[in-house]
C-alpha cells in the first residue's frame, strides 16, 4: 500500500513538471512568435491564472512583457513592454547624485578603510551609469521605432482613405455612365426625341448622325448620262427567213444626240469604319432608251458637320438601243428566227449591251436625321461590248404583240451609216455624268 502512494505521489510530480514545462513551452512559444531572435527567456512573475510577465535579451538589448492564455483562440499570446527612457533618465541622475555625495565624503577627510568602501561604491555608481545609458539608448531605440512604425501605419491609413476614395469616384463614374447609356437609348428608341433640334453656336439646326455608326440609305432622283451619236443616215437591207425569202430595205433619218435623261436610284450600306458599297441602277426612255446598273465600293469623308464626300469605283452592265424606224410588210409575213410578224410594219431597233467603269465621287449634304440631298458625278467607260443587235418587234397573226432579235453580223443582210457598212453599234455612251439625289436613312 505504501509503494502504491508514493508511486502516485511520484506521477503525481512528474505530471505537475510536465504541465508546468508545457506551459513554459508554450508560453516561450507565444513570446518568440512577436519577438523572433529572443534568448535567455524567463517567466518573472506568474499570476496563476494562465498569465504573468516574462523577460530576455534580443539583440543584446534586455527586454520584457507580459502573457496570458486567450481562451478565445485557446492558445498564449504574448506583448512586449516599450522602454521607457525618461525612468533610465531618472536612474541616471540618481547614480551621479549619489556620486557626487560619495565624492564629498571622501573629502571630508576620513580614514583609509573609509575610503576604500568609497572607491568600490565609485565602480558600483560607474557600471550603474553605464546600465542606465545603456537602457536609455535601448529606450530610445524602442521609441524610434515606435514612432517609425506609427508613421507607417498613418501613411498605410492615408492610402486606403484615397483608395476608398477612389473606389467611390470609380463607382460614381460607372453609375454616371450607365445613366447616359440608358439615356442614349431612350433618345434613339424615340422617334420624337431622335429629331429634337438643337442649338450649336448661334445656328439652329439638326444634330448630326454619328459617323461611327452604321448607316443605310435609300435614294431616288434624276440625272444626265452620255449617249452620243451624229445625225446621219442609215441604210437597212435585209432578207427574211420565210420560204418566200422576202427582201427588205429600208433607210431612216436620225437626228444628232449628246446625252439621256435618267430616272436614277439605290441603295448604300456604310460600316462603322467609314467604308461603304451601293448599288445603283437607272433607266432612260425615248427613241434612244436602255438602263444598267452597277455596284460601286467608297469611303466616307467627313468634310464637316453634315457635310460629307464619299469617293467610289463601280462595275457596271448597261444596254442602250436606238430605234431606227419601221419596214414595211411586202407579203403575208416577215419571218425572223422563228418569229412570223403578220403586221403591216416591223420596228427595228439597235441594241448594245456593254460592261462599264464608273469612278464617281458623291457630296451629301444631311437635310434632318432622316434625309440628305446627294449630288453624284462621274465618268462613265466602256471596257467591253458583249455584241449588237437588230430587235424587231410588232404582231403575231392574232394580234399580240411579239418580238425577236438577231446579232448584226448574223442577219441575211447589213446595216450601214452612209453606205459604211457597220459590225457595231454607231452610239457611243462613255462620257461624263451627273445625278442629283433625295436620300432616305434608316
Amino acid at each position: 500500500m505504501k509503494k502504491l502512494i508514493i508511486i502516485l505521489i511520484i506521477l503525481s510530480v512528474f505530471s505537475g513538471l510536465q504541465a508546468q514545462c508545457d506551459a513554459r513551452y508554450f508560453r516561450k512559444c507565444a513570446v518568440t512568435e512577436i519577438a523572433p531572435g529572443l534568448t535567455d527567456f524567463a517567466v518573472t512573475k506568474d499570476n496563476g491564472d494562465k498569465s504573468g510577465t516574462w523577460e530576455g535579451i534580443l539583440g543584446g538589448n534586455r527586454i520584457s512583457g507580459t502573457y496570458k492564455f486567450d481562451h478565445s483562440i485557446g492558445r498564449f499570446v504574448a506583448s512586449v513592454n516599450t522602454p521607457e527612457p525618461v525612468n533610465a533618465q531618472l536612474f541616471k541622475q540618481q547614480v551621479v547624485k549619489e556620486e557626487t555625495r560619495i565624492e564629498q565624503s571622501s573629502n571630508t577627510g576620513q580614514n583609509t578603510g573609509h575610503n576604500q568602501e568609497i572607491d568600490k561604491l565609485k565602480e558600483s555608481n560607474k557600471l550603474a551609469l553605464k546600465k542606465a545609458e545603456v537602457a536609455e539608448g535601448t529606450g530610445q531605440m524602442a521609441l524610434d521605432q515606435s514612432g517609425k512604425a506609427l508613421l507607417e501605419l498613418d501613411e498605410l491609413n492615408t492610402q486606403m482613405s484615397l483608395l476608398r476614395k477612389r473606389i467611390e469616384q470609380l463607382e460614381a463614374q460607372r453609375l454616371e455612365e450607365m445613366e447616359q447609356a440608358v439615356n442614349t437609348f431612350n433618345s434613339t428608341s424615340s422617334p420624337v426625341q431622335s429629331k429634337q433640334n438643337v442649338t450649336v453656336g448661334t445656328h439652329t439646326g439638326y444634330r448630326p448622325l454619328s459617323t461611327s455608326t452604321v448607316q443605310s440609305t435609300i435614294y431616288i432622283g434624276m440625272g444626265l448620262r452620255p449617249f452620243k451619236f451624229n445625225q446621219q443616215d442609215v441604210q437597212f437591207s435585209y432578207t427574211d427567213e420565210s420560204p418566200s425569202k422576202d427582201y427588205i430595205y429600208n433607210e431612216f433619218r436620225i437626228k444628232e444626240r449628246s446625252r439621256a435623261l435618267t430616272l436614277h436610284g439605290g441603295f448604300e450600306y456604310k460600316y462603322p469604319s467609314n467604308w461603304l458599297w451601293r448599288i445603283n441602277g437607272e433607266v432612260y426612255f425615248g427613241r434612244a432608251r436602255g438602263g444598267g446598273g452597277e455596284f460601286a465600293i467608297g469611303y466616307h469623308v467627313e468634310a464637316m458637320p453634315g457635310l460629307s464626300i464619299r469617293p467610289a469605283l463601280g462595275l457596271g452592265f448597261s444596254q442602250s438601243t436606238v430605234t431606227l424606224g419601221d419596214i414595211e410588210q411586202n407579203a403575208l409575213y416577215i419571218q425572223v428566227n422563228d418569229t412570223k410578224f403578220y403586221s403591216e410594219s416591223v420596228r427595228v431597233s439597235v441594241s448594245t449591251p456593254s460592261l462599264s467603269l464608273r469612278p464617281e465621287v458623291v457630296i451629301s449634304k444631311e437635310l434632318s436625321n432622316d434625309f440628305d440631298l446627294r449630288l453624284g458625278m462621274g465618268y462613265h467607260i466602256n471596257i467591253a461590248r458583249l455584241g449588237t443587235y437588230l430587235q424587231f418587234s410588232g404582231d403575231d397573226e392574232i394580234g399580240n404583240s411579239v418580238s425577236d432579235s438577231k446579232q448584226l453580223d448574223e442577219i441575211n443582210g447589213y446595216l450601214a451609216v452612209n453606205y459604211d457598212q457597220l459590225e457595231k453599234s454607231f452610239a457611243r455612251s462613255s462620257g461624263f455624268f451627273v445625278n442629283l439625289c433625295l436620300g432616305f436613312k434608316f
